[in-house]
């Protein structure tokens, strides 16, 4: 078909289908669950072990595309079986245009990336033309077919062999079409149009880069002429440990109609052997003919649906510790009872309620330890691979996380599939943002079916996998009459989870809000949270924070002091950190680049800057030194010592003893190991201690201790045995030291004295460098008071010293610093120096070994070992890194001159090899240039992370109060 077939109907109608908020697709198939056909029960569970099935026919690859400008753009007979693509390019499918070499991206937050109002979308609207053949295996011959098209951002039209099958929105579901009555023997065609915006882009405002394409696969599935439609199977755990398992099975085409088809349910366990089974019964049909049938059938028949309940007695409940799947395969017989399709997933059983301020997953309050999980990777965009989604959620359990939150649409089935493998709980969110317009949209009537329906899809796709234990209506989008829709929609389907919104929580804690099973709000402070935990108004519901401790470059402040609010309080039961990720995008020079630098300000005057860049783990997925901070909350074991003296051992598990479990422990002296060897704490059943004596040495300051089990961390933990100052190591060979106005001089050493500093380079939490948000937060105070020029006097601040040159190469200085009243919350106060090239060796007594800060510092206290090249945290927006809090000594040499820091009291310290001036500057993390030379603070006072680049600045108490600081501090100078 030629000519206008490609330019007539829903895609260049009067009003496009692009512009019609009211309709979200014609000609798609329902939303059905993400399994896939069979030709029989052996193949089926064949499937479970990875074997594809030969009803599946994949069509990702290569395609031939051409991106133009707007929808006129699009030549009319584009989709014709015989136009003439040979002059077009090739893209992969799936794909991002952008990672292809076709179109631009951009970032945006908030704002819109372009003027109009909803549901207008700018005239100027890429539109990528997709082109390729197929043939169908001889087999597949009268059968019927599917094609599934796994996401398109934002709106995708099917046309086959010419013809107009349908179109669809919801750029994070599959879209599948029956395209059975247009195929053909041979060669046939199918063609895509892939707009970037359409009305349903004002529901998908996501804090996220603007980046269309096809992101999941496509493929063709081959049914039979009658067929599976739907599978629901929700599982459940009964208190006397039955699994249970909802069966409610959906047939389709004669299976749905005809007399005589049935279908079967059996569940299995992980060794084949079957453990409970439903049916074959008989699929309902509705009596057609005599009037009176009629009449029963119109008031009774629920469509061709087998329903029933599984049990399967003393079942191995699924959880995030024990993440144990059965088999569930299901079967359709024909009237002559042959199986004709079969279909198998993995399922476990577990339950979750809500009642007593608790989230109860299997009758346990499990702490929520969580991240939000976006779709990114820094070369292909939201086209993610298995390897890439097995690798985040193994990095997570590695870290002790329990759950994530899928931030904000429905992710890849393939990610469900595998938090169900590894054990992960899941908050489902629907793809519904509407962030530019949240006070707005959300009321809108035209919208309101479109928010209604992407709360359902997500639910009938998604509602057989246990990893799944909750439900959210989507983020930042108000609250409206929809969403009320949307929940009640959604628990008519599936009763067995509940539902979480934080619109109604967005400004007040203790709103009634009967829309949410949960009160979950974002970024409250600590607080907040507990005084909303003290008041007791809500007595049903628990506060778990959907999002809270912004990751966002050198950030998670508070970390432990929201985890003390989560054990001591009732009714907080933890949070999802923001985020895993960050969403940096490679630069054709390899470096991480983020909003503004991809030509934003010219194409389209808006971008949100390094805003995307506020995960925990790095676009290239290397964990920020926060990570350690939150494993070591959220390790499931730990030790104290009771009054005797004797060793507790806490198992922080909800659902395994400790047996199997081994602790390597070593005694430290001052941060040096005297005695090591290892010990089995036991069967420790869950949420229980065990005691045991604990090891002994003369001497020992500190036992430490290193869980695993079967190679797994499980933590680690240290106990102070006694209380005793640590002094510097002695020096071997004492270098003679002199002083003068202006330097310091040991043998062939000299470096500038020592000067008060009082900057920092600010962090993200600090303020926003770049972008409509620079100036606001701590950073602007203090580029507004001057502090920026590196010159305490010039900002009021007095400074007196006193040196001393003692024996031993020792030379001790006095500070006396005063802060005016007016700078009451500075970035530091302490000392720098310069020390010169080859100074690179590095000790210090203290946490570590990771870098650490006032309101960010669970780390091991021991003497560690590192170099100056080594604290270099590549922070992709360049800030303040590498700092050591709680200090008790350091020293650093060149091989042949060491020296050696220590304080009256406990310290911080930094050696690095980028100045603050170049920290201060960059933008990226390419601009740095290491130093030969070692930039050296000491500081008496540092001020905290906080997590105010969104969310609660640092606490008073980890603050820089104005104030007088006297201290005195030495560097020792020896030879090696």
């Amino acid at each position: 078909m030629k000519g206008a077939a490609a330019r007539m109907g829903w895609f260049d109608g009067p009003t496009p289908a692009w512009a019609m908020p009211e309709v979200g697709g014609v000609g798609r198939l329902p939303m059905r669950d993400d399994s896939m056909p069979f030709p029989d029960i052996d193949a089926a569970i064949a499937g479970l072990g990875g074997d594809p099935s030969t009803w599946v026919q994949p069509l990702d690859g290569r395609w031939r595309f051409k991106l133009v400008d707007r929808p006129a753009d699009v030549p009319d007979d584009f989709a014709a079986a015989d136009f003439d693509d040979s002059g077009w390019g090739w893209i992969g499918v799936p794909g991002d245009w952008f990672f292809e070499g076709h179109g631009d991206i951009a970032y945006t937050n908030v704002v819109m990336p372009f003027s109009q109002d909803p549901p207008d979308v700018p005239d100027d609207n890429p539109t990528g033309l997709y082109r390729r053949t197929f043939g169908l295996p001889a087999s597949w011959r009268g059968s019927r077919v599917e094609l599934r098209i796994g996401s398109a951002e934002s709106v995708v039209h099917v046309w086959v062999n010419g013809v107009e099958v349908g179109f669809g929105k919801d750029s994070r579901l599959p879209s599948s079409f029956d395209i059975t009555p247009w195929l053909q023997r041979g060669v046939n065609t199918v063609a895509m149009a892939v707009l970037q915006w359409s009305d349903a882009t004002w529901l998908e405002d996501q804090d996220q880069w603007w980046m269309p394409g096809i992101h999941r696969g496509v493929s063709l599935v081959r049914t039979g002429t009658g067929f599976l439609a739907d599978l629901s199977l929700i599982p459940g755990l009964a208190a006397d440990g039955t699994g249970t398992l909802d069966v409610a099975v959906t047939s389709g085409g004669r299976a749905a109609v005809e007399v005589g088809w049935s279908i079967a349910v059996e569940v299995r366990d992980d060794r084949g052997r079957a453990v409970g089974s439903l049916g074959p019964l008989p699929v309902p049909t509705f009596q057609h003919g005599e009037p009176f049938a009629e009449l029963i059938s119109g008031m009774f028949f629920e469509r061709a649906v087998v329903c029933g309940r599984i049990e399967v007695a003393n079942c191995r409940p699924w959880s995030h510790e024990t993440p144990t799947r059965y088999q569930v395969v299901v079967s359709l017989r024909d009237p002559a009872g042959e199986v004709v399709e079969a279909r198998a997933r993995h399922s476990g059983f577990r339950s979750v309620e809500v009642r007593d301020r608790q989230l109860l997953i299997n009758g346990c309050p499990v702490t929520v330890w969580g991240v939000n999980y976006h779709e990114h990777d820094p070369d292909s965009g939201r086209v993610l691979s298995e390897q890439r989604l097995r690798q985040d959620l193994e990095m997570m359990k590695a870290h002790h996380l329990n759950a994530l939150r899928c931030a904000h649409y429905p992710h890849d089935e393939r990610l469900l599939e595998l938090c169900d493998e590894l054990g992960i709980y899941v908050i489902d969110e629907a793809n519904v943002e509407a962030h530019a317009r949240q006070a707005s949209l959300c009321h809108d009537p035209r919208y309101f079916g479109a928010i209604v329906e992407r709360g359902v899809r997500m639910v009938l796709r998604d509602r057989n996998h246990p990893s799944v234990i909750a439900w959210s209506l989507g983020n930042e989008s108000g609250y409206g009459a929809a969403h009320d829709a949307m929940a009640a929609a959604m628990r008519r389907i599936d009763p067995s989870r509940p539902i979480q919104y934080e619109g109604p929580f967005m400004h007040d804690l203790g709103a009634e809000a009967p829309v949410s099973d949960v009160v979950c709000p974002m970024y409250s402070s600590i607080d907040d949270i507990v005084a909303w935990s003290r008041s007791g108004t809500d007595r049903r519901r628990p506060l778990i924070l959907c999002e809270f401790s912004h990751a966002m470059g050198n950030s998670n402040g508070s970390l432990a002091d929201y985890a003390a609010a989560f054990e001591s309080e009732e009714g907080l039961q933890g949070g999802f950190v923001w985020e895993w990720l960050e969403h940096g995008v490679r630069r054709p020079d390899g470096s991480i680049g983020y909003g503004g630098d991809f030509g934003e300000d010219a194409r389209i005057g808006r971008h949100d800057g390094n805003f995307c860049l506020d995960g925990l783990v790095s676009a290239d997925r290397v964990p920020h030194p926060a990570m350690a901070e939150l494993a070591a909350l959220a390790q499931p074991v730990a030790a104290s010592l009771d009054p005797r003296g004797r060793l507790v051992i806490h198992n922080r598990h909800w659902f395994r003893s400790l047996a199997g479990v081994r602790c390597r422990w070593e005694l430290l002296t001052h941060g040096s190991v005297v005695a090591r060897g290892t010990l089995v704490p036991g069967a420790v059943e869950p949420r229980s201690t065990g005691t045991m004596p604990r090891p002994r040495h003369r001497g020992a300051t500190h036992l430490s201790m290193r869980f695993s089990e079967r190679g797994r961390d499980l933590g680690w933990c240290q106990i102070e045995l006694s209380h005793a100052e640590a002094s510097p190591p002695a020096p071997k060979r004492p270098v003679s030291v002199e002083v003068d106005d202006t330097h310091l001089r040991a043998g062939s050493v000299s470096i500038e004295l020592p000067r008060l500093c009082v900057w920092r380079a600010p962090t993200d939490n600090d303020g926003i460098q770049v972008g409509w948000m620079t100036g606001v937060g701590a950073r602007g105070r203090w580029v507004g008071a001057g502090l920026d020029r590196d010159d305490p006097a010039a900002v009021g601040i007095s400074h007196d010293r006193r040196i001393e040159l003692l024996d031993g190469g020792v030379v001790r200085f006095s500070e006396d610093v005063t802060v005016p009243g007016l700078l009451a919350d500075l970035p530091r106060v302490g000392m720098t120096f310069v020390l010169p090239a080859g100074f690179e060796a590095l000790e210090w007594y203290g946490p570590g070994p990771h870098e650490t800060y006032p309101d960010r510092c669970l780390a091991e206290l021991r003497r560690w070992k590192s170099t100056v090249t080594e604290q270099y945290v590549d922070y992709a927006f360049p800030q303040h890194h590498g700092f050591h809090h709680d200090t008790r000594w350091f020293r650093i040499d060149n091989g042949r001159t060491r020296l050696t820091v220590s304080a009256d009291r406990h310290f911080g310290f930094s050696a690095l090899n980028h100045c603050a001036a170049a920290l201060t500057e960059a933008r990226h993390a390419s601009e740095l240039v290491a130093s030969e030379e070692t930039f050296v603070h000491v500081d008496i006072a540092h001020r905290g992370l906080g997590t105010a680049s969104c969310g609660p600045d640092v606490l008073p108490r980890y603050q820089v109060a104005a104030g007088r600081f006297r201290w005195s501090w030495t560097i020792t100078v020896d030879r090696r």
